[in-house]
């Protein structure tokens, strides 16, 4: 089956993930996940690119960037290729450590949404029970410098935006083991109307 295009272009706003290859581990400790982390920062301050939200599991790394030109392929593709060659090494491992293609979707439409979900995932995963909790995002850095110019102008500042995060993390807590929603759908209840007639 032929691959569905990539659209990029330039000022285009991207929810994107990489995944292990099978959903194995991309990192192991945390000497590998400041290694991750430190690639993937210096590739998007190398390109301008804007990180709005990003966080790293151990199985994969979701991230919301705005890219100034239309590069992300380019730039994930050094990201996961440099990772892949340093852990293989390191770990004394050889083949595929990533997925063939990394995931992505244009954010214009529903950045909110988007940022808030990659904050709240290691929730979702029942790894910590709230955002501030978890090293390996930049919830803290939001918190510290503000959050993007454009989350802004949609909640109202980084102050709603984070009451918008702390909402999902209770809607999260509040829902039963058996129920059916994903976290997605989740965060989708919180934000609300919060983004309609955006795009």
């Amino acid at each position: 089956m032929a691959r569905s295009p990539r659209y990029e272009s330039a000022g285009a706003i991207h929810h994107l993930v990489t995944q292990g290859m099978g959903r194995a581990a991309i990192v192991m400790d945390d000497y590998d996940r400041r290694a991750y982390l430190g690639r993937f920062h210096r590739e998007a301050a190398s390109r301008d690119w804007y990180v709005h939200a990003t966080s790293l599991l151990d199985t994969h790394h979701h991230a919301v960037v705005t890219t100034p030109e239309p590069d992300l392929g380019i730039g994930v593709g050094r990201v996961v290729g440099g990772h892949a060659a340093w852990f293989n090494a390191r770990h004394g491992r050889a083949g595929s450590l990533f997925s063939e293609r990394f995931w992505s979707r244009r954010a214009e439409t529903h950045l909110v949404r988007a940022s808030i979900y990659v904050l709240v995932n290691p929730v979702g995963a029942g790894l910590v029970a709230h955002p501030c909790q978890w090293r390996w995002s930049n919830y803290t850095d939001i918190r510290r410098n503000g959050c993007s110019p454009e989350i802004a102008a949609v909640t109202g500042g980084t102050t709603e935006f984070l009451e918008y995060v702390d909402s999902a993390v209770r809607r999260i807590h509040a829902v039963r083991a058996d129920d059916a929603r994903s976290c997605w759908q989740v965060v989708g209840e919180t934000v609300g109307g919060a983004e309609e007639g955006r795009g």
